[in-house]
């Protein structure tokens, strides 16, 4: 038999446990922090050209930051009340603008830098800062097309680890009900270490799946979590539940195959 990694069944169901107890608030912390880079790129363009428009009216910085931080832009209140208190402590705009804005994506801070270039360029500055914000939300535009038709490629990439799990299961069904089974090489298997390599073999497909999706969606490595979870999710359960499928899709029990010897 095959000597190293455990193949029995209790433990791709420890495994399995691991993954939804460790991997579900990670992925959720993915989730949330794509939802929230979305909302904040969404908004950018619109709060850059509302607080453009309230300074050319002749609105003070901290009045017109004051009446942004009512309005509904989502996570980016979050920065706009940033400013707002270090502008009160006597930062200028720009050292206010460094403090807050640490953490954020370098692109939405390219965006955002053209408010502090503007305070200190002067002249028709903001009349150019509010036509650079219609073209950052043309850009968005553009992003969100480009998303969809990429989304495209990401489901490509879910359908084959579907795949790979169905013809895992497939695969498992005959070798557990065949009476004479060839392994090519001197190693002598049973069903159950079968069951193990392909558990091992989507463990580390999972992982390359899914940052290859979140790469192809986000341009985000981080975006990819989420998708990582969801097939290390996809192949826990079915491994470690292959012969509850097999016996409620046909009909068979192979609870003993599992453990038999496959011959050479």
């Amino acid at each position: 038999p095959l000597p190293g990694l455990p193949y029995t069944k209790g433990f791709i169901v420890y495994i399995t446990s691991f993954i939804i107890a460790f991997m579900t608030p990670l992925a959720l912390w993915s989730r949330n922090y794509i939802r929230a880079m979305d909302e904040l790129e969404a908004d950018t363009g619109m709060f850059i050209r509302d607080f453009m428009n309230l300074i050319r009216s002749g609105m003070s910085i901290e009045d017109s930051l004051n009446l942004l931080a009512r309005r509904g832009y989502r996570r980016l209140t979050i920065f706009i009340h940033g400013l707002q208190h270090y502008i009160r402590m006597g930062y200028t705009f720009r050292e206010s603008f460094e403090k807050v804005s640490e953490g954020l994506p370098r692109r939405l801070l390219i965006y955002l830098s053209v408010l502090t270039d503007v305070f200190e360029a002067g002249g028709r500055a903001v009349d150019v800062a509010v036509r650079a914000s219609t073209f950052f939300s043309i850009l968005r535009s553009l992003e969100d097309m480009r998303e969809r038709n990429l989304r495209v490629y990401s489901w490509i990439v879910v359908m084959s680890m579907l795949m790979f799990e169905i013809a895992g299961v497939v695969l498992v069904y005959f070798i557990a009900t065949s009476t004479s089974f060839q392994v090519i090489g001197p190693a002598v298997l049973t069903a159950q270490q079968v069951v193990g390599i392909l558990f091992y073999s989507g463990v580390i497909i999972s992982v390359f799946a899914g940052l290859l999706v979140g790469k192809i969606v986000k341009g985000d490595a981080r975006a990819g979590i989420w998708y990582i979870y969801l097939f290390l999710l996809m192949t826990g359960l079915t491994y470690s539940n292959i012969d509850v499928l097999l016996k409620l899709v046909a009909g068979i029990s192979i609870g003993s195959g599992l453990n038999e010897t496959l011959p050479v």
